[in-house]
């Protein structure tokens, strides 16, 4: 009745009213947990509110609603997936809206094994991070070098403005693509091929960035930080996120956090290392960080375990790292994790050298296990190194979760 009464005496006021309404539903929906899902009737009234407001947008040019309305709006259909409404939407509606828009593009592609638009959101978030202060050079009918102003409003929203949608983004395959971009972007602007962090969907985006130099890399590297942080505030046990982090952790020189990361994702992508360690998280890679780790740690034991995970293990820097007399583990607590014939045999001639009866005997013991012996089947060994895998990787949890 009221509504009814203000609408035809104020239609202004009660579009405000109207949109204050629908403000006030898109922060309740923002404000339910990620494990919350609203009825499918409720969302799709949502959605269908959301784009009645965006359908009178043009009409109502002389009011348009607030660009944090705008922003909700924009959130919300990127949360519930509506990739093609957003898609449909006219390009130039608002700013938060277009964005939405492009990111939609890329992860309705990325569902459909496609990758065409990924490109159009490299250029949307590259220059958000130019360095203000930075000055372009263009060439003159002489082919003389001129400096030209960079254009600050070349970038669809200030790094302000990005993170504050970011935060406000739950749904795994959005945040994922965000990650993704902001990541290959910082590593590219880093340029250190040993401290590379783990991103998804690295098929996505370009290998290099021809002016590197007019990028802010230090802001670049915060929003990526802070956004795998409210990524994993919210999907806890993503095992990509866990490992990009232990990476963060790692090229930070953190490296008891960065095991604290690397562990958890092994945890959770291996059902509390009951099953094989996913090829696609786990490679070479990711176990040489781990040695590294340990091996700053001083927990030299432990690395020297982790080198029998290597496609093809250093003996060279595993037998350096068993004969540290100076190690923060428990040495031989870690012996019956190993499987590999060439370390055990090494501890027995190690120990003999050094007269440690005790260590020789307990190494020489784990040499005759029947299921370490070499003429056994592929599957038995296969087994057994499973089997230690599992007991190491369980005892590292203990230790760093």
């Amino acid at each position: 009745m009221i509504q009814s009464e203000v609408r035809n005496a104020s239609p202004r006021l009660s579009r405000f009213l109207n949109w204050e309404n629908l403000r006030l539903d898109l922060l309740e929906v923002l404000d339910a947990p990620v494990h919350v899902c609203q009825s499918p009737a409720y969302r799709a009234e949502i959605v269908q509110r959301i784009m009645s407001l965006l359908a009178s947008y043009k009409k109502e040019r002389e009011v348009p609603p607030d660009p944090n309305l705008m922003e909700l709006c924009s959130v919300v259909l990127l949360n519930f997936r509506e990739w093609d409404k957003l898609i449909d939407i006219e390009h130039k509606v608002d700013f938060y809206i277009q964005f939405a828009k492009i990111v939609a593009n890329v992860c309705k592609e990325v569902s459909n094994k496609g990758a065409k638009s990924s490109k159009e959101l490299w250029e949307t978030i590259l220059p958000i991070f130019n360095n203000p202060a930075t000055n372009q050079h263009k060439r003159t009918n002489s082919g003389m070098s001129k400096e030209m102003p960079r254009d600050a409003s070349a970038a669809i929203m200030n790094r302000a403005q990005l993170f504050q949608f970011i935060k406000k983004l739950k749904d795994i395959l959005v945040l994922g693509i965000i990650i993704s971009c902001l990541a290959k972007f910082y590593n590219i602007l880093k340029d250190d091929s040993v401290g590379e962090i783990f991103l998804e969907y690295q098929g996505l985006w370009p290998t290099i960035i021809s002016n590197s130099n007019v990028f802010n890399m230090s802001a670049v590297g915060e929003i990526f930080q802070n956004t795998l942080h409210h990524a994993l505030s919210i999907h806890p046990t993503h095992t990509s996120w866990l490992r990009t982090k232990g990476d963060v952790m790692y090229v930070q020189g953190q490296y008891g956090s960065a095991l604290k990361y690397y562990i958890s994702a092994a945890m959770v992508s291996s059902d509390y290392f009951s099953l094989p360690l996913p090829k696609a998280i786990f490679d070479d890679l990711q176990y040489k960080h781990m040695i590294h780790c340990c091996t700053k740690l001083q927990n030299h034991t432990q690395a020297s375990v982790l080198h029998q995970f290597l496609d093809e293990p250093n003996y060279t820097m595993a037998f350096k790292a068993l004969g540290e007399r100076v190690c923060n583990d428990s040495c031989d607590t870690y012996y019956p994790c190993i499987w590999d014939i060439t370390l055990l045999e090494f501890l027995v001639n190690h120990h003999t050298k050094r007269g440690e009866t005790d260590c020789r005997k307990h190494a020489i013991e784990l040499i005759g296990q029947l299921e370490l012996n070499s003429n056994n089947n592929e599957e038995i060994q296969r087994e057994a190194a499973s089997l230690r895998k599992g007991w190491f990787l369980r005892a590292m949890a203990k230790q760093f979760l």
